[in-house]
């Protein structure tokens, strides 16, 4: 009997927990009604099948056509960015270690071989891995929800794919779970199998991780909490790990920039590699600790320190171009979209600065967090957790827009979608309603620093000489040699006169 009531008991728990959960989607979600009276539409919403009640999101990447999503349960969830469909969920490691935020070599890797650089064509959509993940994705919104809202919409366009670009073949998805550090197949979530050993792509890290992973086309980088960036390349299993030392010690991830990574350690050091993306090459010193992440629109690399400047260094060189102050140590990364840089010092608003000679284009001092820009308006965050819609060229608020409280907005450096999450893995994505397709943030057009003139030379004069009136001697002839073949010529000789006898 005391079984029985014990078994009663946990089974009411499960239901209550399972029933405050429903509950609590109508009061995440952002109305859509409130929403399109600023001007703004939510192409989707959509709530993860997490592992249980407790199980919380960590961390939300975006990566081009994907949001990479990890939990504190060991889960890895990948969704379309565009419709917010489920592609595929995978269970990495032990789900009582924790989880790092994921990374993808999506971008740049996927829209170098998909994207056309005139008219950028829509990225192709990822099957999922199962029915189930679609089952998942396609259910009916949880009670609460409102009425005629499909969770999950599903996009049936057929996209336009630039079929001459080269297919990459390895894209992944690189998580670190405990000490371990796994790659996962991007296109269904599968473990990314070595393509020389043939053996699950798993290693043990030498160092505890201080970060997650960042990765490129050939190599992960894991930064660790002795200073070191350990790298492994993904189609060598058996290579091994190769350290990238640097000044000061490294706990945020590298960014890849072009064909080369950077990235900041602790004293204000950036740190540019050799196309090899293991070496070495430059190393820019900021004058003071830093601890926001760099950001790169290449050949460009943007840094900031504690002391509250932003440079603008380019990476092919080493160069510093320009630097701004702003008077407040700077935490977060910045942000370059199109032709400026958003920069957000601590207590001190949102700047935006001309990446092309680092002047001041406008300054608000409300906002506490950037969430995204279109090419009219730049969406961010107050204190007290409202979106605030600002002027893209002037820079002034515009609107105010009140979130709901336990929703957590979300920095999207890639295109103009406004993303928002919650612990209990709900997440929404709004954007402009005339922007019925994303507007990807471009490479800005910084000028070449002029090159160094030369100091004109004066011809010298020729020198005035007493014989200039004086006929030139005529060159003298060079006697011509006899040729093998013809026979030398014998001069007759006279016969000596004979001398008168006496």
């Amino acid at each position: 009997m005391r079984a029985c009531w014990i078994l009663i008991c946990g089974l009411g728990l499960i239901l209550a927990g399972a029933e405050a959960r429903a509950q609590s989607v109508a009061e995440l979600l952002v109305s859509q009604s409130a929403v399109e009276r600023h001007g703004l539409t939510r192409a989707w919403f959509a709530q993860l099948p997490l592992a249980g009640v407790r199980t919380k999101i960590v961390a939300v990447v975006p990566d081009d056509d994907l949001l990479l999503i990890s939990t504190t349960a060991g889960e890895v969830h990948a969704l379309d960015a565009e419709t917010g469909r489920l592609v595929w969920s995978a269970q990495v490691g032990d789900p009582r270690q924790p989880t790092l935020r994921p990374a993808g070599n999506g971008q740049p890797t996927f829209r170098k071989a998909h994207w056309k650089p005139e008219g950028m064509a829509k990225p192709a959509a990822v099957a999922p891995a199962n029915a189930a993940a679609t089952d998942a994705a396609t259910a009916t919104p949880a009670a609460g929800a409102e009425a005629g809202t499909a969770a999950v919409p599903v996009d049936t366009k057929v996209p336009t794919v630039d079929a001459s670009a080269p297919m990459p073949n390895n894209l992944v998805v690189a998580v670190v779970n405990g000490t371990t550090l796994y790659l996962l197949d991007r296109a269904d979530g599968r473990p990314h199998i070595d393509g020389k050993s043939k053996q699950v792509w798993q290693v043990e890290l030498r160092n505890l991780p201080k970060n997650g992973p960042m990765i490129t086309d050939e190599n992960v980088y894991v930064p660790t909490a002795n200073g070191h960036i350990e790298t492994y390349a993904i189609n060598d299993l058996k290579a091994g790990v190769t350290y990238v030392t640097s000044s000061g010690r490294n706990e945020l991830p590298p960014v890849v920039s072009g064909q080369r990574v950077a990235w900041i350690s602790d004293k204000g050091t950036v740190h540019i590699t050799l196309p090899d993306g293991v070496t070495p090459k430059f190393e820019v010193d900021l004058g003071g600790p830093a601890t926001a992440q760099v950001a790169v629109h290449a050949p460009f690399v943007f840094a900031a320190n504690s002391d509250g400047y932003l440079f603008c260094i380019r990476e092919t060189e080493g160069a510093v171009l320009w630097s701004f102050a702003t008077g407040s140590p700077i935490r977060h990364a910045p942000v370059a979209v199109r032709d400026v840089v958003y920069v957000l010092p601590e207590d001190a608003g949102v700047y935006c600065i001309s990446a092309a000679d680092g002047h001041e284009e406008w300054v608000n001092a409300n906002p506490r967090q950037l969430l995204a820009a279109s090419p009219t308006k730049v969406y961010t965050v107050d204190r007290w957790n409202r979106m605030l819609v600002l002027d893209g060229k002037a820079g002034g608020t515009l609107d105010t827009i009140p979130l709901p409280t336990d929703v957590r907005p979300l920095t999207n450096p890639q295109t103009d979608r406004i993303l928002l999450s919650s612990d209990t893995g709900m997440l929404q994505c709004l954007h402009e309603t005339v922007m019925s397709e994303p507007a990807y943030y471009t490479t800005p057009k910084i000028a070449l620093p002029p090159k160094p003139v030369p100091p004109p030379t004066v011809a010298k004069p020729k020198a005035e000489t007493d014989d200039a009136d004086k006929p030139k001697p005529e060159p003298v002839k060079p006697k011509k040699k006899p040729d093998a073949d013809t026979p030398p010529v014998v001069k007759p000789v006279k016969p000596a006169a004979k001398k008168p006898a006496n």
